[in-house]
């Protein structure tokens, strides 16, 4: 029932031609109703080139609606990187880039995309190579 819910989800999201809408957290996508769906998942279905022209103020959105700050801290937590970026980790509610805010935007959509494919994964912990990429 999940996986059908995710690939009609994801196949709706596409259509949208959207980055991102808020109305999709709470489970409505195109005027369907899709159910609810968590946060961690949603952000795997979202369509990662769309990113690429997004404006600065759409990604910010999609960081607040999505509470993306939660994930990412999480993910410097397990990872071990919470001293090593602390001023990211300190972000309670939303960040405060003061420069290149859509470069910055873009990463924290990463880390958390990337942490989020990982837990869903059940691996351990992430290899090597990747973790260098992080």
């Amino acid at each position: 029932k999940n996986a059908i819910c995710l690939i009609r989800t994801n196949a709706l999201i596409d259509k949208s031609g959207m980055v991102y809408s808020q109305d999709w957290v709470n489970g409505l996508i195109r005027g369907i109703d899709v159910g609810s769906i968590p946060i961690e998942l949603l952000l795997l279905c979202l369509v990662p080139n769309r990113f690429v022209k997004a404006s600065e103020m759409l990604l910010c959105g999609l960081c607040r609606g999505m509470e993306l700050y939660k994930i990412v801290n999480s993910a410097l937590d397990e990872w071990g990187l919470q001293t090593q970026y602390r001023l990211t980790r300190a972000a309670t509610k939303n960040y405060q880039f003061t420069s290149k805010k859509r470069v910055c935007y873009k990463c924290v959509i990463f880390v958390a995309r990337l942490f989020c494919c990982f837990k869903t994964s059940g691996e351990e912990q992430l290899g090597r190579r990747l973790m260098d990429k992080a």
